[in-house]
């Protein structure tokens, strides 16, 4: 029973459908109703001429055939009615629910009456065409029975009144049979009501299905075309010939056509239409028919390229033939600039702009068989311009340089930021290495304007070439920075060539440093410390040492410490140096009778690593020196690399009675702020201002430039209540020249060279007049 139940309800609705669907598949019901409604309207007036040949009758007769008459041309205009009207209504209106009322209402009406016409007619005809009669009238219950069967209400309706009252009307004839007849127009009747179910349910299935397929085509489409017009990717479709079947939005707004219009073009013509290029291989690829993938087309004007990239699939029919293409573009102009970008970034300089190494070292191998030239520009005192304005100034002035430079280097050179403060130019062998270095020179003979101050800035620079110099990468670039390092040290702002002997110098700077760090490490590694007598120029007494670090290599004997010192500076030995020198120093001088003074220089190194507060305190613990005895001189660049740091740990020097001296004054980036700002006990002025008192002074001639600048560094020091200390005292008359100035104390070789340990010792326990110092020794020539 519950089956036969589902299966009565499923003839009239979907199961689990909502109201919604429900009036939609009805309406959609009437519609396919509807579509059949003209030829039944045609079948009715035909019928309605054809029955005015019957034989009616006279009187009654005649008024039931014009009644007949009137019912058929009633329904043709129901019919036309329904056709109109239940074609066009709404699926959710009440327009569907009252076309199905109208049409059931009507053909109930139209089976009633077409059953009491037949039976009527029965009676009245002779036995032939009461037969053809009986014939015609089962064929118009059958065929209503197929034309209303998608709803089961109207078939049901068109069934049940025409068979019930064919059935009623015959029963009620006197015509002989009429009573079998009757009986077998009933189960014929309920034959036909079980198809119209049978049909309807089967229309129903048919017609929700379509609906739900149609539904989700739109869903589909809808998202298509969202996703076409926010997403990077869009389908498209072509025919066998490779004419557009489906053409996307955006395919029609780079065309600047609508969509209608490209429908049946050729792809690569409108691809052609908008500046696509590489064309030739999309259209080898449809002659091949097989799938192709990332296929990669630019278009567009330079200014506004894209890029598309193509991927399809080809299509074929049953029986193997291509019969068309579907496939996907992809907007890859985002993904295109990203890979240009980072490209950029991974072969330019992100500060300059100009090419980095990594771009450099790549055409340097490109250009090696060629031959080629590489010249290593280096920026002199960069550092301390870094540290006393800041690394933002010094950023700003390495996009100066650059800014300055590019437009003069020959397109055929590259011109490259290696790293920090140095530079790289590759250039093929035509180009003039000398010219060009000069021309890089010029471009700074003017300031350079950083920080709201015009700063002058000098280049050091190296070059070699191949295949003169060397034939592989790594020993071209190694030889251009031999070169560099010589021209640094050879005065700075100059050019050197590479020669062979500047590779044995590079050499014996390397055996030198390891060296250098055995000794260091060694109980007897050659080092030790010398101590240069410092005397009152107008009395000559003895009022102190200056500390000197000396190395006595086992090859090589005395190592001037105008070399090894920088070195032990460049491989960043001087702090352990340092501390030997500050250490020795201490526990020497604990030996001496007081108040005599030592002091001991300390590198920039020492004051940035912020450690030397800690040794001086350890020094003078281990030693038992008081504070008071010993200075340190600080260079000028120690000064200004260690400006951070500097004011609070010279504040905690000068708080523990250590005294703090400036070595060779004037010869740096001397500033009169830190003069004032710091506390310092004595400002030392460099032998190369006393060296030419002497010449000023035997000519007779007026104090010269440099001896104006000797006077002005000591009414400097006297207005900031500082000594002074002049170095590289030789003659008598450069101590004459000193005293008449105003300087105080001297040191020199008119007092005496540098003296070992134990003789510093004898002095400073036995001081002699100075006429009677010691002049020579072992040390001679070291100063």
């Amino acid at each position: 029973m519950n089956s036969l139940s589902r299966w009565w309800r499923a003839a009239w609705r979907v199961p689990g459908a909502h109201a919604a669907d429900h009036d939609r598949h009805r309406a959609l019901r009437l519609r396919d109703i509807s579509q059949h409604m003209l030829v039944a309207a045609a079948g009715t007036l035909l019928l309605a001429l054809l029955s005015q040949s019957l034989p009616w009758g006279e009187g009654r007769g005649q008024q039931i055939r014009w009644a007949w008459t009137a019912v058929l041309l009633a329904d043709v205009l129901a019919h036309a009615w329904v056709w109109w009207r239940c074609g066009r209504a709404a699926p959710a209106s009440t327009g569907s629910a009252v076309c199905l009322t109208v049409t059931v209402l009507n053909l109930t009406i139209t089976g009633v009456a077409y059953g009491l016409m037949a039976s009527y007619l029965m009676g009245v005809l002779d036995e032939a065409l009461r037969l053809t009669m009986i014939g015609v009238a089962a064929a118009f219950l059958s065929a209503g029975a197929w034309l209303f069967a998608p709803h089961a209400a109207c078939g049901l309706a068109w069934v049940l009144s025409f068979g019930l009252g064919l059935s009623l009307g015959i029963a009620l004839t006197d015509v002989p049979g009429a009573a079998l007849a009757a009986a077998l127009a009933l189960p014929y009747t309920a034959f036909l009501a079980v198809m119209v179910l049978m049909s309807a349910r089967q229309r129903l299935a048919m017609l929700a299905q379509q609906d739900e397929n149609e539904r989700q085509r739109g869903m589909l489409d809808l998202l298509l075309r969202d996703f076409e017009a926010g997403a990077n990717d869009w389908l498209f479709e072509l025919d066998e010939m490779g004419r557009l079947r489906h053409v996307s939005q955006r395919l029609a707004q780079a065309a600047q056509q609508p969509a209608r219009t490209l429908r049946g073009q050729a792809l690569i013509e409108v691809l052609r239409g908008i500046g696509a290029e590489q064309l030739d291989s999309l259209a080898l690829a449809l002659r091949r028919a097989r799938p192709f993938g990332d296929l990669l087309l630019p278009w567009g004007t330079e200014g506004e390229r894209s890029w598309w990239s193509l991927k399809a699939r080809p299509l074929f029919d049953e029986a193997g033939e291509l019969c068309g293409w579907r496939g996907v573009t992809s907007d890859v102009t985002a993904l295109r600039r990203h890979e240009a970008e980072l490209m950029r970034l991974a072969t330019r300089d992100t500060l300059t702009g100009l090419a980095n190494r990594h771009l450099f070292y790549q055409q340097l191998g490109e250009r090696l068989p060629q031959g080629c030239a590489v010249l290593l520009v280096d920026l002199d005192n960069f550092k301390q311009i870094n540290d006393t304005l800041g690394h933002a100034a010094g950023d700003i002035l390495l996009q100066e340089l650059a800014r300055r430079w590019q437009p003069l280097v020959p397109p055929s050179a590259l011109l490259a930021r290696l790293g920090g403060d140095e530079f790289g130019l590759l250039m093929p062998l035509d180009v003039d290495v000398d010219r060009l270095a000069l021309t890089l020179q010029l471009a700074l003979r003017y300031p350079l304007r950083v920080a709201e101050r015009d700063l002058h800035i000098g280049i050091s620079m190296g070059t070699a070439c191949v295949p003169l110099d060397a034939l592989d990468a790594e020993r071209l670039l190694g030889r251009a920075d031999v070169a560099l390092y010589a021209a640094k040290a050879g005065g700075r702002s100059r050019l050197v060539h590479f020669q062979p002997e500047l590779e044995q110098d590079a050499e014996r700077r390397l055996h030198l440093s390891s060296d250098l760090r055995e000794a260091l490490h060694a109980p007897d590694g050659g080092l030790f410390t010398v101590y240069q007598p410092k005397h009152d120029l107008r009395s000559g007494r003895l009022v102190g040492f200056e500390a000197l670090a000396r190395w006595r290599h086992p090859r090589l004997g005395m190592v001037p410490p105008s070399e090894f010192i920088p070195l032990a500076e460049e491989c960043g030995l001087v702090l352990e140096l340092g501390e030997r020198v500050l250490r020795q120093a201490c526990a020497d001088a604990s030996q001496w009778p007081g108040p005599l003074l030592v002091a001991v220089n300390v590198s920039a190194l020492q004051v940035e690593r912020g450690s030397l507060l800690k040794l001086v305190t350890e020094a003078l613990q281990d030693s038992d020196l008081a504070p008071q005895r010993l200075e340190l001189e600080l260079t000028e660049s120690a000064f200004l690399g260690g400006s951070d740091k500097l004011p609070g740990l010279l504040a905690e020097l000068r708080q523990l009675g250590v005294q703090v001296a400036l070595d060779d004054f004037g010869t740096g980036y001397s500033s009169l702020a830190y003069l004032q700002s710091l506390p310092l006990d004595t400002l030392k002025i460099d032998r190369s201002f006393v060296i030419d008192l002497a010449a000023e002074d035997e000519a007779e001639r007026p104090l010269g430039k440099r001896g104006a600048i000797v006077r002005t560094i000591i009414q400097l020091a006297d207005a900031i209540g500082a000594r002074t200390v002049a170095e590289g005292v030789e003659t008598e008359a450069q101590r004459q020249c000193l005293i008449d100035l105003g300087c105080e104390t001297g040191q020199g070789f008119l007092f005496s060279r540098p003296l070992a340990a134990r003789e510093a010792s004898v002095l400073a326990n036995h001081p002699s007049p100075p006429a009677l110092l010691p002049g020579a020794g072992p040390w001679a020539g070291l100063h």
